[in-house]
């Protein structure tokens, strides 16, 4: 734990790699770039710093607990758009900032983080998430979605039960053409086959 010192920078605790959970509340951060290091991360307290920019955030694939309450997070829009990349948040302090004064951030993060079971020190209930719902329904805006990372083909078809490694069965015909050869690693042979 390194909160309540006078850190503005976080240079020297990214080369500490296999932090699971770190704690940087009271400081005068308002830099986190090269945080992104720190993947195992599954904990991490930023709370009361100057923070204006958290896109370092969004490569940390493995947070479940974020604290940003009390820092200069202005741009509602880019926050949202690192914030929902997080998708394994099951708690998220992020009040105190300009950008989550509007109830519309805090419906929309309901919405983005379908995991996030604690909003603000507050327990999500199913009523709150029905309660944004009928917000964006009432004033006829799209719902917003929750991220979707994208997976690489190759492991959507492992999924699906389809080894993309399989060999193709090839079928031969009567005559061969070039997209045999293509499809089928044969030669091109243009000769009838026989019978």
């Amino acid at each position: 734990m390194v909160s309540h010192n006078l850190i503005r920078e976080v240079q020297g605790i990214v080369q500490l790699t296999t932090l699971v959970e770190l704690n940087l509340s009271y400081n005068v951060l308002n830099d986190i770039t090269g945080i992104e290091e720190l993947t195992q991360l599954k904990t991490l307290q930023l709370n009361h710093n100057k923070i204006s920019t958290i896109e370092s955030l969004a490569k940390l694939l493995n947070l479940k607990h974020l604290g940003l309450f009390y820092n200069d997070l202005i741009d509602g829009e880019h926050t949202m758009s690192v914030l929902m990349r997080c998708t394994r948040l099951k708690e998220l302090s992020i009040d105190g900032n300009p950008c989550s004064r509007e109830p519309e951030f805090g419906y929309e993060l309901l919405m983005r983080l379908p995991e996030l079971k604690v909003l603000n020190e507050e327990a999500v209930k199913e009523l709150d998430r029905d309660v944004a719902e009928q917000y964006y329904e009432m004033y006829e805006l799209p719902v917003p979605l929750p991220y979707k990372v994208e997976v690489p083909l190759t492991n959507k078809l492992k999924s699906e039960g389809k080894d993309p490694q399989a060999k193709k069965k090839c079928v031969r015909f009567k005559e061969v053409d070039i997209d045999d050869v293509e499809e089928c690693g044969h030669e091109k042979d243009n000769r009838k086959l026989e019978d």
